[in-house]
């Protein structure tokens, strides 16, 4: 057996098998999250058992990794006419999701909301200034919208409450 695959009663497994499936399962996922205000790619690639941000600049062109987290990657946004931060929605240790910062910069992480907010993806306002995403933490039942104002990152603001799952769209 390697890594996963029976290989016993196959005649010339070792050779013919082994190596091409050791291959393939080398594979690496990539997938789209956002455009750059640059133009460039945001994608998340998976690196060993996580995903992690990676700008490409050109097509066929190398990826620059931006994260480094010990979590996956779940969503990210990239900020509107700036190159400056994407929101990031990443796992946080198997619990609920967390709401990150990230600057491009100095690939610094700094936290908007945590994990008992539940959070989901956020997603820019046209200005590249607030954010909005859904989130538990009124009743941790019904899915509310939040504003949280980026300059100042203070508390995130909730839109007025309803029943039900809320969610914005763009």
């Amino acid at each position: 057996q390697r890594e996963g695959l029976t290989l016993d009663g196959l005649p010339g497994a070792d050779s013919a098998v082994a190596a091409p499936v050791a291959r393939l399962s080398q594979g690496r996922e990539a997938r789209f999250l956002d455009w750059l205000a640059d133009g460039t790619l945001l994608i998340a690639t998976r690196l060993g058992p996580t995903e992690q941000l990676h700008r490409v600049s050109a097509p066929l062109g190398m990826r620059a990794q931006l994260s480094y987290f010990g979590d996956a990657v779940i969503a990210a946004a990239a900020q509107p006419y700036s190159n400056e931060s994407v929101a990031v929605l990443k796992h946080a240790g198997g619990a609920n999701p967390t709401l990150h910062l990230l600057r491009l910069d100095s690939h610094e992480a700094r936290p908007l909301v945590d994990a008992s907010a539940r959070p989901g993806p956020a997603l820019w306002a046209h200005d590249g200034r607030r954010l909005v995403f859904s989130g538990r933490h009124r009743n941790g039942r019904d899915a509310d919208l939040y504003l949280l104002d980026i300059p100042g990152a203070g508390l995130p603001q909730l839109v007025p409450a309803a029943s039900g799952e809320l969610q914005a769209l763009d």
